[in-house]
């Protein structure tokens, strides 16, 4: 598996039973900016796995394991259930950071041998991109889904669907 995923080929996923999205955005010198940015904005379907709170183990008095140490692998397939991800799903991490917290979630799920996890190619700024570029905004994907429902899949894109339904 690919370990990286184009915002333009996650969007062709969104909606899978099997997809799981993770934002892991984090500012070291602001342990609740991940979530406030989460909260602000996110992709479809996404839940929020917080550096501190989730994908790091208690620090160790002795100062052993660094400012980040891992967390128990237990505690944290546990923390991973809670959050909806089980071994079955393929996950999409991102994060704002150059990858830096995306790629954490991405070696954490791999060390405790959950094997189909990705990396969203350029986090959220290219998915922004992306979006700015003719990607369907959160509004135009709900759209989408329901032109679906009504007529079904075709050889046409979806914009060229919903280009033809506007003219």
């Amino acid at each position: 598996m690919d370990p990286l995923i184009a915002p333009d080929a996650l969007l062709g996923r969104l909606g899978d039973a099997d997809l799981r999205i993770v934002d892991a955005r984090a500012d070291l010198s602001d342990p609740a900016a991940g979530r406030r940015a989460y909260e602000r904005a996110h992709l479809p379907g996404a839940v929020h796995l917080d550096l501190e709170e989730d994908l790091t183990g208690p620090l160790a008095h002795d100062g052993r394991g660094g400012r980040h140490p891992l967390p128990d692998p237990d505690a944290f397939a546990a923390r991973l259930a809670a959050a909806g991800i089980g071994e079955g799903h393929e996950v999409v991490a991102y994060d704002d950071a150059g990858g830096a917290f995306a790629a954490r979630v991405w070696w954490l799920l791999r060390w405790i041998g959950h094997e189909r996890v990705r990396i969203l190619d350029g986090g959220m700024a290219a998915w922004d991109r992306a979006e700015a570029a003719g990607l369907p905004t959160e509004r135009e994907r709900a759209w989408v889904a329901a032109f679906r429902q009504l007529f079904g899949e075709g050889g046409e894109t979806e914009r060229e669907r919903r280009l033809a339904w506007e003219s």
